[in-house]
């Protein structure tokens, strides 16, 4: 495929999307409930169930998402070691 033809083609067929994260909302920062803990980041109903991932993110995040799921994993290291040991 010749370089002008790919360039077409992802222009045509890139889109951005919004898939990473609001999913299991700590609820802290949106005044809800939220379905996960976030002192304990147990998913709400249940007992053992932790919730460490990008969907703990309330909102889409304007820049590039690793940095906060890195320090959310962070975080929740300290607090799942506190929780299990």
């Amino acid at each position: 495929m010749a370089r002008s033809n790919r360039r077409e083609f992802l222009r045509q067929a890139a889109h951005a999307g919004l898939a990473l994260g609001v999913g299991s909302q700590l609820g802290v920062l949106t005044g809800c409930a939220g379905s996960v803990d976030p002192e304990t980041l147990i998913l709400r109903g249940t007992e053992n169930v932790a919730v460490v991932d990008a969907s703990l993110i309330p909102t889409v995040v304007a820049a590039h998402p690793v940095g906060t799921i890195m320090a959310i994993a962070d975080r929740a290291g300290d607090i799942l070691v506190t929780r299990w040991i």
